[in-house]
């Protein structure tokens, strides 16, 4: 998915918050991206496939607030404050819980789409998850709970 800036016929870049395994897919489709990471040694921000790089800071505690500010900036630099919003991808669990707590702001500056806080909450608990795609029939490798003993299991 890539958004198209109708005045300037352009591809808006992607910010993608994670590594190379979500920058390469893009930009074979022909999107630029911008790289937004937290880790500094991050081999994908010296990747021929990302147009820009960004270093945030933790995405969580005193930092949080710095992180989404920087965000911010960057994707005004992108399009502007009244130009399309440029995509937001992510692809960790610090990742999504950064999201997921900041989903007003994020929602108001980037296109991404996010399910409801049940499903948010849910994809933060891997337990959770499982049951959930269980329940509705979705095939998934059983699971085992790291606090239930394998050899009562009977699995191993």
């Amino acid at each position: 998915m890539s958004t198209t800036s109708s005045a300037t016929s352009r591809i808006i870049p992607a910010l993608v918050l994670g590594d190379l395994t979500l920058v390469r897919p893009l930009a074979r489709a022909g999107v630029p991206t911008v790289l937004v990471t937290i880790e500094p040694d991050e081999p994908a921000l010296w990747s021929r496939h990302t147009a820009r790089t960004l270093v945030l800071p933790p995405l969580e505690g005193a930092t949080e607030l710095h992180a989404l500010r920087a965000l911010s900036v960057a994707a005004d630099s992108i399009v502007g404050r009244e130009g399309p919003r440029p995509l937001l991808v992510y692809g960790s669990d610090a990742a999504l819980a950064f999201v997921a707590r900041n989903r007003v702001t994020i929602e108001s500056r980037f296109a991404v789409t996010l399910g409801d806080e049940a499903l948010l909450a849910c994809s933060l608990d891997k337990q959770r998850f499982y049951e959930r795609a269980v329940k509705r029939g979705v095939l998934v490798p059983e699971t085992l709970d790291v606090d239930e003993p394998a050899a009562s299991s009977g699995r191993f």
